[in-house]
């Protein structure tokens, strides 16, 4: 990479948090490589998940699920931009920002696999499988799209807010575990990830707290074990499944399709050691050839996401 390179990137960027824009980007990395590792094709030319076969390797689901982060820093960058061009703009930008990659590469895949559709059940399996992974782009849409009534309930009455919606989490949770109806789980497909974006809206009021002095950081490094800890221990004491990721043939509750409230304690848990490490992650992006790489991958995390599906 050439310095004139990495000057343009750090001029272009110059307002950028860093630290912000390169947690967004590290999430979106570890996904791309964690499904690149999980499926894999068997000698039967058939696709395959590793977790299905090799249950060792779940507790790797622990390490490479770093969604939560991409949606707590999402609210911050979000309620940035609603409060510099207004709900209107902010709602233009957002929805252009998601929805046109996703709809160039809907439509390719559409015209590319349409004509075999009837002729294949391989054809039929990957395009499932080319749009399955698609729900990420809709709910962080619609999460960010309601981001001009949350940002206000955040600023009002945040932990008021958060503690009502992770009671709600619960309560479907609850629905789930005593055979309620299926669709009343998939409430927290919303409900999770949105709280954990609700979550993100008070990261710089944490980061002030973690300013304070060691104790304030070493309360807040406590605060993430204690999560981190509470959703190790619900995930292998509970219902749910010993798995951040859904894992075929599990007979757990599974912690990802639909989201559970052990997804949403170990974002959070995510969330806060984030901000104890914030200084030294600052520090070690100052230097401007680092931020290049992350800035550059950054300003294609939609688009790698997406084109990450055919390829895996």
């Amino acid at each position: 990479m050439g310095t004139t390179l990495v000057q343009r990137v750090a001029a272009a960027s110059s307002s950028r948090d860093r630290v912000l824009d390169a947690a967004k980007t590290l999430a979106l990395v570890v996904v791309v490589v964690g499904h690149s590792l999980a499926w894999h094709i068997t000698p039967a030319i058939t696709a395959a998940n590793v977790l299905e076969s090799e249950r060792w390797v779940v507790p790797l689901t622990w390490v490479f699920q770093v969604l939560p982060i991409f949606f707590a820093a999402g609210a911050v960058s979000n309620a940035a931009s609603l409060r510099r061009h207004g709900a209107r703009e902010y709602l233009l930008r957002r929805s252009r920002g998601l929805v046109t990659p996703v709809l160039v590469y809907a439509a390719l895949w559409t015209v590319v696999l349409l004509p075999f559709g009837g002729m294949s059940q391989q054809v039929v399996g990957a395009g499932r499988f080319l749009s399955q992974l698609l729900w990420f782009a809709g709910v962080y849409l619609l999460v960010s799209s309601a981001s001009p009534v949350t940002a206000r309930w955040a600023a009002r009455r945040p932990l008021l807010v958060l503690g009502v919606w992770l009671l709600l989490i619960a309560g479907v949770d609850a629905v789930r575990w005593s055979d309620g109806p299926s669709w009343v789980g998939w409430l927290n497909l919303l409900l999770v990830w949105g709280w954990l974006h609700q979550l993100g809206y008070c990261i710089p009021v944490l980061r002030r707290r973690a300013g304070d002095g060691p104790a304030a950081r070493a309360a807040l490094a406590l605060g993430a074990a204690a999560l981190l800890a509470a959703a190790v221990a619900l995930a292998l004491f509970g219902p749910y499944s010993s798995s951040l990721v859904t894992i075929g043939g599990d007979s757990e509750l599974s912690n990802l399709s639909p989201p559970t409230l052990v997804l949403a304690l170990y974002g959070a848990g995510q969330v806060l050691l984030l901000v104890v490490l914030w200084p030294a992650l600052a520090a070690f992006l100052s230097d401007d050839r680092r931020w290049a790489v992350v800035a550059l991958v950054g300003a294609r995390g939609i688009g790698i996401y997406l084109w990450h599906i055919p390829l895996v």
